[in-house]
């Protein structure tokens, strides 16, 4: 890597250039007669078909480890032909996996006499589990099915239904442009094919969707958990609907990286599809294993290294068939350790290096080839490759920054190239294999075809320069993406924190936390809130940092008291830690929360007396500002802990008036607030109380 930078100020600033390749160059320029040109043996692999060049021997050169080879450029070549490097495009060459792809073809044969089936397909990163999808994808094309596919990613993680969204939208086709109207349509004609009732379904769906309903359909009246329990309802109806009319491939990619509210989804589509025409295809890493029922019909398929034959196989693949000297193969199985995707790239690699010599059936080696012509790991082969792209590579490192997969309206935004050259170079990098291509008529989406490839060329910028562009995306998102912000705000959190904003991206955390507790979606929120509290380090700013860490824990207690349970030792630390913090900031409406938090926490924890002391506190609290928020909650809190005592008949009156103050307008997000809804558990204990007295 070749670092430029600016050094000094006024009279002293210049710009100062580090690295190997400078280095040289210098060194080189030393050599150099007056009106001469020396070149290293890189540079003249480049030109050799351009110039003519006179070899001066190899030179140790002061700053470089080993002895360089070095050319004089004595003149050019006149030449009648354009010269191109050869580039080895398509898939990865398919070698080693028949008895793998026979056994999905047995397992179709299943699915299509009626027999639901799931199959499992393990293996590390760069194996070849999408590569055996398309050969199996491409066998079945002729015959009648429906095939799914949903992709998790990883900073997707905590985004409750990302991939079933994402899968909704291409199902669905929705254009940028089109009005609300339009993509309410849209969705009412997808359901009434599969006779859903719309009255009840296009609410949720539309919810789910970030869609606004129109007026003439009724708001959605059910808590958080019945709205998503709901949704999977809907969701697994419609998978099992589409099975009806042709064999369904439902394909789920990365598993590992699906958020729960998608994994439970998954794990009850396996659980209902016995006797449906429906193969469930996962894919994921051996360091994970789905929660699959036992009593399914399952096919676990492990995709091992290639073997030393099947290494063989794929280079000549790759070569077109011609033959690499020996010493090559030895080192491509030496080095590759038998990963597809490492042999594919070394290969390509190798191919491009200038140390192989094409001849008419095979390739010469040109010398000794040495141990540094192929990296020690594939991070050095992908970047040897980005390397290659020129002028593209500025792209495919924007793209980097952008995430694993993007679309073309975002990477258009927020990159300063126009229009025309944009299309061109993204298409290069579809042609480089670099990038896959979505195409779906509305959306242009691009993908990463392997996240080492994303990472590779995130890390070959500067860190500076990384939070450069974070800063912009997550800056171009707010202005020009709003839609995409509201309902995925964890994005923007990334790019925050990406580009060093790091109250920024606690804010975002927060917002995106208190949205999935809205939609019960408890194990994301908690990772979106913990995600924030883990920044905090980085805010300088007591005060700031203080408020910051109050928001994150008052709403964190609502999703660890639905997922660990009231009397958890966890929950009891955030609460404690709540109110230790709204006392030192002095944030009163903060405090209230926190200690209705305690309460319950001391409640379930069998500590009566603790409970009750803060329930009195908080009903004293509540008369005084006369706040009919703060006198429901106080109201119901003091009048659960009574009937525990055994103080029916006080109780019953304070859990009466907590009814009478009850507005489910008013008071309705409650539930999202302190956990549960004021009024359910009012209800609830006046009918134990009446119980009691009779």
């Amino acid at each position: 890597m070749v670092v430029v930078g600016e050094i000094g100020r006024d009279k002293t600033y210049g710009r100062v250039t580090f690295g190997t390749i400078p280095t040289i160059a210098a060194r080189l320029q030393a050599l150099a007669d007056p009106n001469s040109i020396i070149i290293s043996h890189v540079t003249f692999r480049l030109v050799r078909n351009f110039f003519n060049c006179q070899p001066l021997g190899a030179y140790s050169l002061k700053g470089v480890s080993h002895k360089m080879d070095i050319f004089k450029v004595v003149q050019e070549i006149e030449v009648s032909y354009s010269f191109k490097t050869q580039v080895i495009t398509g898939m990865t060459p398919f070698v080693g996996r028949e008895n793998e792809v026979r056994k999905l073809l047995t397992t179709w044969e299943n699915v299509k006499k009626g027999r639901g089936e799931i199959a499992l397909i393990i293996g590390e990163p760069g194996i070849g589990k999408t590569r055996l999808l398309r050969v199996f994808e491409e066998r079945i094309k002729d015959e009648p099915h429906t095939w799914l596919v949903c992709r998790c990613i990883s900073y997707y993680k905590n985004s409750a239904f990302y991939p079933i969204i994402n899968l909704m939208n291409s199902q669905l086709r929705f254009g940028k442009q089109e009005t609300i109207e339009e993509k309410q349509k849209k969705l009412e004609e997808a359901l009434a094919i599969y006779n859903f009732d719309l009255n009840e379904t296009v609410p949720i769906m539309a919810s789910l969707l970030s869609i606004p309903i129109s007026k003439h359909y009724s708001a959605i009246s059910l808590t958080p958990q019945k709205q998503k329990e709901k949704t999977i309802q809907i969701l697994l109806n419609w998978l099992i609907k589409t099975a009806h009319k042709n064999p369904l491939l439902f394909v789920i990619e990365d598993v590992h990286w699906a958020d729960s509210s998608t994994l439970e989804h998954f794990t009850l589509l396996m659980e209902k599809i016995d006797q449906a025409q429906i193969l469930i295809i996962l894919t994921f890493h051996p360091r994970f294993y789905p929660p699959v029922n036992e009593k399914s019909r399952l096919t676990e398929i492990y995709l091992n290294r290639l073997a030393r034959q099947q290494i063989e196989h794929m280079v000549q693949e790759v070569t077109g068939g011609k033959i690499l000297p020996a010493e090559v193969i030895d080192l491509l199985l030496t080095k590759t350790d038998g990963v597809p995707l490492f042999v594919e790239e070394l290969t390509k690699m190798l191919l491009e290096s200038g140390y192989l010599i094409e001849e008419d059936k095979h390739y010469k080696l040109k010398g000794d080839l040495p141990k540094t012509a192929i990296p020690d790991t594939l991070q050095d082969t992908l970047m040897a490759r980005l390397d290659q792209l020129g002028a593209v590579k500025e792209v495919v490192q924007f793209a980097a920054i952008i995430g694993r997969e993007f679309s073309y309206e975002l990477i258009r935004a927020v990159i300063s190239l126009d229009e025309d050259k944009l299309k061109k170079e993204l298409n290069n990098l579809v042609e480089a294999d670099i990038l896959d291509l979505q195409d779906d008529s509305q959306h242009i989406r691009y993908i990463f075809k392997q996240a080492l490839i994303q990472d590779a060329a995130y890390n070959s910028l500067l860190k500076s320069k990384r939070q450069e562009h974070h800063l912009k995306i997550a800056q171009i998102l707010e202005k020009q993406f709003k839609a995409l912000v509201l309902t995925h705000p964890q994005i923007v959190a990334h790019h925050y924190t990406g580009a060093g904003y790091f109250d920024r991206a606690i804010e975002y955390h927060l917002k995106s936390g208190r949205l999935l507790v809205q939609q019960s979606a408890n194990r994301e929120a908690i990772g979106q809130l913990r995600k924030g509290l883990k920044l905090l380090e980085h805010i300088d700013d007591e005060k700031k940092r203080n408020q910051l860490e109050l928001d994150l824990q008052i709403t964190l207690g609502i999703p660890l008291l639905a997922t660990k349970g009231y009397g958890a030792e966890e929950v009891g630390k955030v609460y404690e830690r709540a109110r230790e913090l709204s006392q030192k900031v002095g944030d009163i409406p903060q405090l209230f929360p926190a200690l209705v938090g305690q309460y319950r926490f001391y409640l379930i924890r069998g500590d009566i007396t603790k409970a009750f002391d803060i329930s009195e506190f908080l009903l004293s609290w509540a008369q005084t500002s006369r706040d009919s928020h703060l006198l429901l909650e106080a109201n119901r809190s003091i009048g659960v802990i009574l009937f525990h005592m055994g103080e029916v008949a006080t109780g019953f009156e304070h859990l009466e008036e907590g009814i009478k103050q009850y507005n489910p307008v008013q008071h309705g997000n409650h539930a999202h607030l302190y956990g549960t809804d004021p009024a359910v558990t009012c209800l609830s204990y006046v009918a134990l109380d009446q119980c009691f007295m009779g």
